[in-house]
């Protein structure tokens, strides 16, 4: 093999797994199709060739769908791009484009691919953003049709192998799941990808977005995926490919210890637990959850049954609802009403422009535009939970007149399934999402209408910073530490215990084990995290007393900018985990 030079990419790490292996290129960029204009006699061969290519593809997807449907819940992906097969105005825009145009099949196929994905590109939100990248693959998969190549050529990536990509179609990523792979990476995608979230399912290290990576990398290259610091390094050489052998090996063994102890509650020497919660989006994930020790779920997102073609029924939200609390028995399971918004897919909808979504029409208030829509899932709700510990939550709520009216539909919805003769729970708990600032300073208001809150810092912070945490110009001005995010935590939590409430965070704040002690420190009675972070914050829990997380709360509130209390916080938690400290570094 030719001897190349070592290259070193960054993109988004999708788990805390290093991976060496060797590369398979699966490149699919250079597609190649008919960009003919026809004559007025050919339009209905053009016609029939267009129906032929879309039952092809079809076909082949679910031929692909009947392989995998030992993956579970996943195949939903496969079942959405299956409905995009038959989209009404994906078909009558191609044949439009045929028929008005003159163009040939595979031509006004592109053309109406690219004018549903510009509809795409004003899209905030980055899972919804990202829903873009699923036209294209329904796209190339007709266009393969159309030249015979039903085959992607996937079955030809060996066992042990790391796929490179310029992008991986949930397809083809279902198949690749299924044979033994190191890991992935892929030009474009984020940390809410397809490929990201399957990847991180299953536990396989992955690095999304890694620009270039195609320009630098070979067939049978030796590649080290770092998939917790977001790394993709190709040729390596002995001494880095030794240096990352030994941090693979420390890495493991590391979280083998941290692992040992996920059955055990998280307690505090000084003998204070802190309730370890699981945020999820898919039913797939309980098991998860169940093996990283989490005693429940404290975020169920609900988003993910309005991103077909039809809007959800009563039946679909029970069996999805209803797959989630079985699975987690007497566990407590709070499930989420939408937070969905114009910037934010529900093809049926379809909602006009909003010129700043992040402010527009979303979550409660898109709710309360859609009456039917959200009536459905609050009666969905109400049946699924009659004898679960399951909870609801409300999100973007800015005040207590929104609290009141969303508990009013709810209330009228029970006592309507009562009179049908439905059985429904007489404690539904209900809650709110505090994510907004206004929600912040009316914390002790709101908690007089609530039996619990729980905090979304990610918005939260967002809005009170007027950051932006998908945009790269602001994104390093982005910090769950700065002193005013602390300040307004403190409030709602005291509001929160004031009136004798349960004061949850679900953020990402959750998760970074830097912040745990402060968190602790703060007097959260529970943090909700993602089921693979789970084990690491556990371990810091049990080793950090409490009365030391005061302290530092204490210390961190009289420093003035996040530097400072980012910098006191990694002192603190490095005092107390040693062991851990590479571990943690890595993210």
């Amino acid at each position: 093999m030719v001897r190349r030079d070592r290259v070193e990419l960054t993109g988004i790490g999708v788990s805390s797994i290093v991976a060496i292996g060797r590369v398979f290129v699966l490149d699919r960029r250079k597609v190649v199709h008919r960009h003919d204009h026809i004559d007025d006699d050919a339009v209905d061969a053009e016609m029939a060739r267009f129906h032929a290519a879309l039952q092809d593809a079809r076909d082949s997807l679910q031929a692909i769908k009947d392989r995998v449907d030992d993956v579970g819940e996943h195949t939903h992906i496969l079942d959405a791009h299956l409905l995009m097969l038959d989209d009404p105005m994906l078909r009558s825009n191609v044949e439009g484009f045929i028929r008005d145009d003159l163009q040939c099949a595979e031509w006004a196929l592109s053309r109406a691919i690219s004018d549903i994905k510009r509809r795409f590109d004003s899209v905030s939100d980055d899972y919804f953003r990202e829903r873009r990248s699923d036209v294209g693959f329904v796209g190339d998969r007709i266009l393969a049709a159309f030249a015979g190549e039903t085959d992607r050529g996937v079955e030809n990536v060996p066992d042990d192998a790391v796929v490179v990509a310029h992008d991986i179609s949930p397809a083809d990523t279902l198949v690749l799941l299924k044979k033994k792979l190191r890991g992935f990476v892929t030009e474009v995608g984020g940390s809410t990808s397809h490929t990201a979230i399957l990847a991180r399912a299953m536990e396989i290290p992955a690095v999304v977005g890694a620009t270039g990576v195609l320009d630098n990398v070979g067939h049978g290259d030796d590649i080290i995926v770092d998939g917790k610091a977001g790394k993709a390094i190709v040729c390596p050489g002995r001494q880095t490919l030794s240096t990352y052998q030994s941090i693979a090996r420390q890495r493991e063994l590391a979280q083998e210890e941290v692992l040992a102890e996920v059955d055990l509650d998280a307690v505090t020497p000084d003998g204070h637990q802190v309730h370890i919660l699981a945020n999820v989006e898919l039913a797939s994930e309980v098991a998860q959850v169940l093996a990283y020790g989490a005693e429940g779920i404290g975020l169920y997102r609900t988003e993910f049954l309005f991103l077909e073609q039809e809007l959800p029924s009563v039946d679909d939200h029970l069996r999805t609802y209803g797959a989630v609390l079985d699975a987690m028995g007497d566990r407590k399971v709070t499930l989420r009403t939408f937070d969905l918004g114009s910037d934010k897919l529900a093809p049926k909808l379809q909602m006009p422009r909003e010129d700043n979504p992040a402010l527009g029409l979303r979550a409660c208030r898109l709710g309360f535009a859609h009456e039917d829509m959200f009536r459905r899932q609050l009666r969905s709700i109400l049946q699924a939970t009659a004898s679960t510990g399951g909870r609801v939550m409300f999100p973007m709520i800015s005040g207590v007149a929104e609290m009141r009216q969303v508990k009013a539909w709810l209330f009228e919805e029970r006592d309507l399934l009562l009179k049908e003769g439905h059985d429904v729970s007489d404690d539904l708990e209900v809650g709110a999402m505090i994510e907004l600032p206004s929600a912040v300073w009316v914390a002790d208001r709101l908690a007089a209408e609530c039996d619990f809150f729980s905090i979304g810092t990610n918005d939260l912070i967002q809005y009170s910073l007027a950051i932006d945490r998908n945009n790269k110009s602001v994104a390093n001005m982005y910090r769950p530490l700065h002193l005013s995010n602390l300040r307004a935590i403190q409030h709602v939590i005291e509001a929160g215990h004031a009136a004798g409430i349960e004061v949850s965070l679900c953020g990402e704040m959750a998760s970074d084990p830097w912040c745990t002690a402060l968190c602790m420190g703060l007097g959260f009675d529970a943090l909700s995290m993602p089921p693979s972070a789970i084990p690491l914050v556990k371990w810091i829990v049990r080793r950090f007393p409490l009365w030391d997380a005061k302290a530092l709360l204490d210390e961190a509130m009289g420093k003035c900018t996040a530097e400072e209390i980012e910098a006191l916080s990694k002192e603190a938690v490095r005092a107390r985990v040693p062991e851990l400290v590479e571990l943690i570094d890595a993210g």
